[in-house]
């Protein structure tokens, strides 16, 4: 591209005549162009630094465009490189604001550090992005959380009037210009109006003058029409709801089809292909107690998909409608809740408010999964339901290791293929990690040996004798089959696809023995990570449902390892 044409790229993002979405690829690291994004506001820098894990320097940016409303959105985007020289390159030197280089070994860029006169110290100076640490994540509750609390009482109390002046519309006029005046109020941002057409339902579903109000409406196809209309077949009599569905204010077609559609779950419901799911919970916008009803349907590729709340203003309302079960619910945030809870039904899901009169015991789980760093802090009563929780997650291992004051004990770190990238380790406690015994001989840390029987890994010879004759009987059936090179096969459930078309992915002969003597697994923990790996990429090619053949282990201890993991 000319300099010209740069030139006039820049001159339309100073206008806002271009979205920096749309400057063209080949030219969007072009360095006067980002220059031009930075002055004008649409690229902002924030963090910087390298991670030791990844081996790559990053930039964290914002990027600022206009959205088709006409309005200014932003996005979060991070590059990386894998020199320093890029990288310097990239920030025209501006290497120290809001950076963190810990674990960076800045031996390996000597010259280059020289020939720019780099202040190393200076780079040094930060030891992460955070400044909190475990320790700050208190099980008493904060003031912020005070104020969230108290704010969400507030809004409760106008909820309450609001419900009040629904329930007082006896005929569908009255109930349009309650409903239009709520949608222009002030606390209509905040709560969405289907919260009240549900408690105008259930404040009397055997009410048919409600029912047929709310039909009218529907009827309009106004907010919130398409999230109120199909679980009313739920809370109806389906038939009713079609019968009396009479919407005509769309085209003919998008009439139709909306019929049509609201027929189709109607039958899904009285044909029992509808299942049923709830979670409740105390509600921190409302404060109302909620019961959220989940359908689950094939339609929707196994989605579940929240169709409506039953709300109760208070917990005795709540525990009286679930009769006494407690199990599955929320009421962590409920924080001025004083009630005797042994009386209920109560489990492991149970989550309850925090009081000083609770006994609790804390755990603390450290792990990597997936590229990032995690850590949950939970507070349970002596019964196990849990009270509070603390979590945190971060893409960097120098905010993992500030974060918990340098005690990486028993973290589960086993897929942290990158930590054979540190050169110093001084400081951390990796006692008790979960790691490979190549991970664990580097930093010192003890671990469990582990024996191959390898009498057992010879028991698949005849199974192997038939695996060519297999591969290729399943070859032949390229209408219904894919071979994938991992071992993964996938079949359709119908002969022609289309959207209601079912995919079923299926792997056999995995022979997990062989695969362990082959990594030369020398502790157990080389046996689970060698495992876990196999799994991830089973996991990560099937994205549907997955049905495991033969030939799995030939040692029954690895086979029941690999089912639980």
């Amino acid at each position: 591209m000319t300099e010209k044409e740069i030139k006039q790229i820049i001159r339309q993002l100073k206008t806002y005549k271009l979205s920096i979405e749309d400057v063209p690829e080949e030219v969007a690291f072009d360095k006067e162009i980002i220059r031009a994004e930075r002055k004008y506001r649409l690229r902002r820098t924030k963090n910087r630094g390298f991670g030791v894990i990844n081996q790559n320097f990053f930039v964290e940016e914002e990027m600022f465009y206009k959205d088709s409303w006409g309005g200014m959105d932003s996005k979060s985007i991070k590059t990386v490189f894998d020199t320093l020289e890029e990288f310097y390159d990239f920030l025209e030197g501006d290497i120290y604001t809001d950076a963190c280089y810990r674990y960076y070994d800045f031996e390996k860029d000597n010259a280059f550090i020289k020939k720019n006169k780099i202040d190393v110290e200076k780079l040094k100076e930060r030891k992460a992005f955070i400044t909190q640490t475990i320790d700050d994540s208190l099980l008493e509750i904060s003031k912020d959380e005070l104020d969230e609390f108290e704010k969400g009482e507030k809004t409760k109390a106008i909820c309450k009037e609001w419900i009040k002046k629904f329930d007082e519309c006896k005929c569908y006029e009255d109930f349009y210009r309650i409903a239009t005046n709520y949608k222009n109020s002030q606390i209509g941002k905040a709560v969405d109006i289907s919260f009240f057409f549900f408690n105008y339902i259930f404040k009397d579903v055997n009410d048919m003058d409600r029912f047929a109000v709310v039909m009218e409406y529907m009827s309009t196809g106004e907010y919130p029409t398409w999230q109120v209309i199909k679980p009313l077949c739920l809370i109806y009599d389906p038939d009713m709801v079609v019968e009396n569905y009479n919407y005509s204010l769309g085209t003919r077609r998008e009439i139709s089809k909306q019929k049509h559609a609201l027929k189709s779950y109607a039958s899904k419901v009285k044909d029992g292909e509808i299942e049923i799911y709830t979670h409740a919970f105390f509600d921190t916008k409302t404060h109302f107690y909620c019961e959220e009803i989940h359908a689950y349907t094939q339609e929707y590729a196994g989605k579940i998909l929240r169709e409506y709340q039953r709300n109760f203003e208070t917990f005795e309302e709540f525990i009286e409608y679930r009769k006494g079960d407690l199990r599955g619910c929320d009421l962590s945030k409920a924080i001025n809740l004083e009630v005797d809870f042994s009386q209920y039904d109560m489990d492991e899901s149970t989550k309850l408010p925090f009081t000083n009169k609770d006994k609790l015991v804390y755990t603390v789980k450290k792990e990597f999964w997936r590229g990032d760093f995690y850590v949950e802090k939970q507070w349970k009563n002596t019964n196990g339901c849990l009270i509070k929780s603390k979590n945190f997650s971060t893409p960097y291992f120098f905010d993992f290791v500030y974060y918990l004051n340098n005690d990486l004990s028993n973290a589960d770190l086993l897929l942290c293929d990158g930590l054979k990238n540190l050169t110093s380790t001084e400081g951390i406690n990796f006692d008790g990690a979960l790691m490979t015994s190549t991970m664990c001989e580097k930093f010192g840390v003890k671990y469990e040996l582990y024996e191959l029987n390898e009498d057992v890994i010879d028991s698949f010879e005849i199974s192997e004798k038939n695996e060519e004759t297999a591969i290729l009987s399943i070859k032949t059936e390229k209408n219904s089959c894919d071979v994938i090179n991992s071992g993964m096969h996938n079949l359709m459930l119908t002969s022609n696809w289309d959207k209601n078309s079912k995919k079923v992915y299926y792997i056999t002969d995995i022979h997990l023995m062989h695969r362990l003597k082959d990594a030369k697994c020398k502790s157990k923990t080389d046996v689970l990570y060698v495992i876990r790996n196999i799994v991830e990429n089973i996991a990560r090619e099937a994205d549907g449902l997955l049905l495991i053949g033969g030939d799995v282990s030939s040692e029954f201890e690895i086979f029941k390892l690999f089912v639980k993991v």
